[in-house]
């Protein structure tokens, strides 16, 4: 058991390294994604991971996520880092639907706005802002390989925060019928800012949960709040980020 966890980890962190390493040769410049759903949209080369441009990234979760939308439907993308699943969401919702991209990180921000712009989509509208479960602004800090990040009192960046409650209720965005929220441990804090859209529009959610005590912690809050049913995609691996899909049960 312990061998086979340190081989998963291993081909994880190689993956990672090999996507890094690459990444730095190839050109910002707009490459088309050659496979998968979001097959035919550009994104620029250091955006995001190489695996967007091969259209390998996620690619069981991204199939299942991309299925789900159907035309007309409202979509949320929040954490949507370089606006991968928002250009796949507005496809598939086509000029009658609707995505909304909420992003804190200025970087990735900015990359949005050239994949709407480089797509032609008028169903996108990027937010310069993190979600989360009230209204106030803290501070971000970079992640990784500075493409991504977190909300963090340790952070440089100063950011907005808002819930989607309070959005709604503001009249700001449309009712959703789906939801992907990836936001680097905080998805908890995004479900306890939405208690009354999830009463009121009951919408399907993607989310990809950072730890097995935040997996949990949503699972048990959605179940039992909310009677929705949960789908663990990555349920054969032991290592965490788990990708995790709730509908509502029928009553």
């Amino acid at each position: 058991m312990e061998i086979m966890i340190s081989n998963k980890i291993n081909k994880m962190f190689f993956q990672v390294f090999v996507s890094r390493t690459i990444k730095k040769f190839v050109p910002d410049i707009p490459f088309f994604i050659i496979s998968g759903v979001g097959k035919g949209s550009l994104i620029y080369g250091r955006s995001g991971n190489l695996s967007y441009i091969l259209g390998t990234h996620e690619k069981k979760y991204i199939e299942l996520f991309a299925k789900s939308i159907k035309k007309n439907m409202v979509v949320y993308d929040i954490g949507a880092h370089i606006g991968y699943f928002s250009l796949i969401a507005s496809k598939r919702t086509e000029e009658e639907g609707a995505v909304y991209a909420f992003e804190p990180f200025p970087r990735n921000y900015e990359y949005i706005k050239k994949h709407i712009r480089l797509n032609k989509c008028k169903n996108i509208t990027a937010f310069l802002m993190a979600i989360l479960d009230r209204v106030y602004k803290t501070k971000f800090s970079e992640t990784g390989d500075h493409s991504m990040g977190k909300v963090s009192k340790n952070g440089k960046i100063f950011v907005k925060v808002f819930s989607i409650d309070f959005l709604l209720k503001k009249g700001i965005i449309f009712p959703l019928d789906i939801v992907k929220i990836d936001v680097e441990g905080d998805e908890y804090l995004v479900l306890k800012g939405m208690k009354q859209t999830l009463n009121k529009y009951k919408p399907n959610i993607f989310l990809e949960a950072h730890s097995k005590y935040l997996a949990r912690r949503c699972i048990s809050y959605l179940k039992l709040n909310y009677n929705y049913s949960v789908e663990d995609i990555d349920k054969e691996n032991i290592t965490y980020p788990h990708k995790l899909i709730f509908r509502m049960l029928k009553k």
